[in-house]
């Protein structure tokens, strides 16, 4: 009797539709695979004030996700406390631009609305967050209730992609120094060193401060062509028409279609490192409903690197079956 009362207990060790879940206070580690909706909001401020808005709300950014969480420690019954793992992409195609020219012309009527609008520039910022958060939340003890949390911690965070700072007037400077009187090479020359400084530190690619550094020698204008190419930050889509044709021009005939494309994108920075260990705040709220959790997230990674800074506003709206182990 006493065997058969054993096995009827374990057999009755998990639950859940799918037997996912464990008696609560049993499972060492919870898996959350589900789907996710990501919107994704990333403001880069630079020293000298010039800023990157790069947003991205389509419903491409539905993904299958997994976070990692550990087991809760329960206080006074409604407070606890956990660890949770979250590792995320983002791809972001869009820039914020101020319509308003960095506030030089007036401010738009009221009837307009913001100034500020979302623009295809031809640009891109893509990366990946693995975060690390300590997790404080509020709700009944045990996990099949409702919860509110708060979340800090690490982030590893890279980041790659060819944002324009000035608000799709970058592309301009090429053709301005094209237009002065002088050699040709020189005019290279400004518009490399140009580049250069603009992107500052945030410039990590040993190839392309080579290359920028010497683009008025003959062969490294295509050459940059040529490894941006590699790269995918060569995008004609996102190129105006009139920039190409003034290049052309001011160029005096001397310019490749290739080379006249590499001038018109140095207006885009060119970022590519990997940030570890920033600062990482995530705010959420989780609605269980049988074997499926509905959670609703606002976060993300905000720190300073280099004089510059990060902040990552995500809002996520997730579902997931929780899977006890």
């Amino acid at each position: 009797m006493q065997a058969q009362s054993r096995i009827k207990y374990h057999s009755n060790d998990r639950t859940g539709i799918f037997s996912q879940r464990k008696e609560n206070g049993e499972e060492l580690i919870t898996l959350y695979p589900g789907f996710q909706y990501r919107a994704n909001n990333l403001t880069i401020t630079a020293p000298n004030g010039s800023q990157v808005r790069s947003q991205q709300f389509d419903l491409s950014n539905t993904k299958f996700f997994l976070d990692v969480k550990t087991k809760d420690i329960t206080f006074f019954y409604i407070f606890g406390t956990y660890l949770l793992y979250q590792n995320y992409t983002y791809d972001q195609t869009v820039q914020g631009i101020d319509m308003n020219l960095g506030g030089f012309l007036p401010n738009q009527s009221a009837s307009l609305g913001s100034p500020y609008q979302n623009r295809n520039l031809g640009t891109k910022v893509d990366g990946r967050i693995e975060s690390l958060m300590a997790v404080i939340f509020l709700g009944e003890a045990g996990k099949d209730n409702f919860r509110f949390g708060f979340g800090v911690g690490p982030s590893n965070v890279k980041m790659q992609g060819n944002p324009d700072f000035y608000d799709g007037l970058a592309t301009q400077i090429p053709v301005a120094n094209l237009s002065t009187n002088g050699q040709l090479a020189d005019s290279i020359n400004h518009i490399g060193n140009i580049s250069l400084l603009r992107n500052g530190k945030l410039e990590s690619d040993p190839v392309n401060v080579y290359l920028l550094s010497q683009l008025g020698t003959p062969g490294n204008l295509e050459l940059l062509g040529l490894y941006q190419f590699s790269k995918g930050n060569l995008d004609l889509k996102g190129l105006n028409p009139y920039t190409l044709i003034w290049i052309n021009e001011f160029g005096r005939g001397a310019l490749s279609p290739l080379e006249v494309i590499a001038l018109a994108n140095l207006g885009k920075s060119d970022l590519n490192f990997y940030h570890r260990n920033v600062s990482t705040f995530y705010y959420f709220f989780e609605v269980p409903l049988w074997d499926v959790t509905f959670r609703f997230g606002y976060g993300g990674p905000l720190y300073y690197e280099d004089g510059y800074r990060f902040t990552f506003r995500n809002l996520d709206f997730s579902t997931y079956i929780p899977i006890d182990f």
